[in-house]
C-alpha cells in the first residue's frame, strides 16, 4: 500500500489489505499529533476481516533525535515529547521517551522495548529525526553517525529490522511511525537525488506503518 495519503477518510478506506498508512504529517505540531491519535484509533478498530482488535497492554517507544553534530534538527525532540504526552493522555500503559540516542543506545532501547512486549499487546514506535533510503532500504540515523552512505548498514538502524523485531515480538498490533523524511543527512553528498524514504510494507496482519510524507519526499525541519 502506497503512503502519502493526505486525509484520514481516504486512508481508512484502504485498511482491507494490511495497509501501510501514509498520512501527511508536515502540518502544525498539534495537527500532527491529532493525526497520529487517529491512526491509533483507526488501527484499533478492526482487522482486515472486520473483527475488532482487542489488546492487553498498550506500550510505546518514542524517540526524538535532533542533536546531530553540524547537522542539528530543531523539531524531533519537541515532536517526540508532544507525541509521548498524547499517548499517555490516551491511556497507554507504558510510554518510554528517549532523545538524542547514539547507535548503541538506539539498539539497546529498541531491544529493551521489544523484550517488554507480551503476546496480545499493542506496540507503538514513533521515531523523529534524520532518516534516509539507500539501495531500496530505509535507515534511521543515530546522533553519532559520521559516515557515508556505504556505512549505513554498520552505523545506522535499518527500519525494516525494527519492523521485523516488532512482528516477532508477539504483539497483537504493531504501529510504526517514521517522522524521518528530513533533509539529506550526508554533508557534501553527491547522491543521485533520491529523497525521503522508500516505500515500506508488511505482509503480517496487524502491522501499520506511517511516514511523515509520501514516498521519496522530504519533510523539511522548519
Amino acid at each position: 500500500m502506497t503512503c502519502g495519503l493526505n486525509t484520514l477518510p481516504a486512508a481508512a478506506g484502504r485498511r482491507a489489505n494490511n495497509p501501510q498508512i501514509g498520512y501527511n504529517l508536515t502540518t502544525s505540531p498539534m495537527k500532527r499529533i491529532l493525526i497520529l491519535a487517529c491512526v491509533c484509533a483507526a488501527a484499533l478498530a478492526q482487522t482486515r476481516a472486520g473483527r475488532e482488535i482487542r489488546v492487553q497492554q498498550k506500550l510505546a517507544l518514542v524517540i526524538g533525535n535532533g542533536a546531530y553534530p553540524g547537522n542539528a534538527l530543531k523539531n524531533p525532540v519537541n515532536d517526540a515529547a508532544a507525541v509521548a504526552r498524547t499517548l499517555r493522555a490516551l491511556g497507554f500503559d507504558d510510554v518510554t521517551e528517549k532523545r538524542d540516542l547514539n547507535r548503541r543506545q538506539m539498539r539497546q532501547e529498541i531491544d529493551k522495548f521489544v523484550a517488554r512486549i507480551n503476546k496480545g499487546d499493542m506496540a507503538w514506535v514513533y521515531y523523529a529525526g534524520h532518516g534516509v533510503q539507500a539501495n531500496e532500504r530505509n535507515y534511521l540515523i543515530p546522533v553519532d553517525f559520521t559516515g557515508e552512505e556505504s556505512d549505513l548498514d554498520y552505523e545506522a538502524y535499518p527500519a525494516d529490522q525494527l519492523r521485523d523485531k516488532l512482528e516477532r515480538s508477539g504483539a497483537r498490533l504493531r504501529i510504526l511511525i517514521l517522522d524521518a523524511c528530513r533533509n539529506n543527512p550526508f554533508r557534501g553528498s553527491k547522491r543521485d537525488g533520491t529523497r525521503g524514504l522508500v516505500h515500506m510494507d508488511s505482509s503480517v496482519e496487524g502491522t501499520y506503518i506511517a511516514f511523515a510524507t509520501a514516498d521519496n519526499s522530504v519533510a523539511e525541519d522548519t
